[in-house]
This record gives C-alpha cells, sequence and structure tokens, in this order.
C-alpha cells in the first residue's frame, strides 16, 4: 500500500490541496490518453495505444470501485471537461470540497489495491 511505505503520508492525512493536485495530474494523463485512443482508433495501434488503454481502463475500473457519488463527482470534476462550477445546483460550496476531498481519498485508496 502507498500510505504503508516508509517516508509516505497516509493517504487520509493528505491536505485537500495534495490530493487535489494528485487528482488533477490523474485527470490531464486519463484525458490525453483517451484522446491518443480516439485518434489511433483510425489506425493500426502501436505499443503506447496499448499502454492508453490500459490506463484508461484502470482509472474507469477504479471509479466503478468508488460509490456512486464519488465517481461522478470526480468525474465531473476530474475526468471530463465539466464546467468548475456544476456541482451548484446539487450541493453548497463546502459540502462539494469536503464530497471531493472524500472522494479523492477513497479513489486513491481503491486505486492503491
Amino acid at each position: 500500500m502507498i500510505y504503508e511505505k516508509k517516508g509516505r503520508k497516509k493517504i487520509e492525512d493528505m491536505s485537500a490541496r495534495e490530493l487535489s493536485q494528485i487528482m488533477k495530474y490523474l485527470g490531464g494523463i486519463y484525458r490525453r490518453a483517451k484522446k491518443r485512443v480516439d485518434l489511433c482508433d483510425r489506425q493500426s495501434g502501436g505499443r503506447m495505444d496499448q499502454y492508453d488503454r490500459q490506463l484508461i481502463y484502470l482509472i474507469d475500473r477504479t471509479l466503478q470501485d468508488c460509490s456512486r457519488q464519488n465517481s461522478m463527482i470526480l468525474r465531473r470534476t476530474y475526468f471530463e471537461n465539466s464546467d468548475e462550477g456544476w456541482y451548484a445546483e446539487f450541493l453548497s460550496a463546502s459540502a462539494f470540497y469536503r464530497l471531493k476531498k472524500e472522494a479523492a481519498v477513497e479513489f486513491l485508496n481503491c486505486l492503491d489495491y
């Protein structure tokens, strides 16, 4: 597990900012991989195409392992190109930020197993 290794912080102890940075990074590589796979579907796939498909599968599968609410929050916030204030119809800002942190912790813990 990530958080059991010496010198690493527990996922649960990370700040909201640290979690957001990790999730933004994962979201960026996920969107780039999706774009490359979409472009490569018209051509013969190479090794990079296989890695992109594996990454997409890993993230999609991990999102499926998360609760429905957390999966939706993470998809709309990090993995899709959604408007920044998409949550305003459903949640207050404070509730959204609290749930976003909980969702990131759940995702990273699921990804770690």
